[in-house]
């Protein structure tokens, strides 16, 4: 069973008016407590981060289960390019 599948989406320059003191985010393509994801043919770059975490390409973060990343593209990012917490 697939819940949900992003295909050939672009994100890019995200978070670049983060606030300096923000905890956490953003990510360009995020998935959050979610199972059967696929994502597939993105690309993500300069995404920016206000925090000393996220600021990534993609990521698959809290109670993501079943879930798939491939044939992606993540470059210029504050954080990793991709993220599996």
């Amino acid at each position: 069973m697939l819940d949900a599948k992003v295909v050939g989406p672009v994100a890019h320059d995200n978070g670049t008016r983060s606030a300096t003191d923000a905890e956490e985010g953003p990510e360009g393509i995020w998935v959050y407590d979610s199972s059967h994801v696929v994502l597939e043919h993105n690309k993500s770059y300069r995404n920016r981060t206000g925090s000393r975490v996220d600021g990534g390409g993609f990521g698959l973060d809290d109670n993501v289960s079943s879930s798939v990343m491939q044939y992606n593209l993540a470059y210029g990012d504050d954080g990793p390019g991709f993220l599996v917490y």
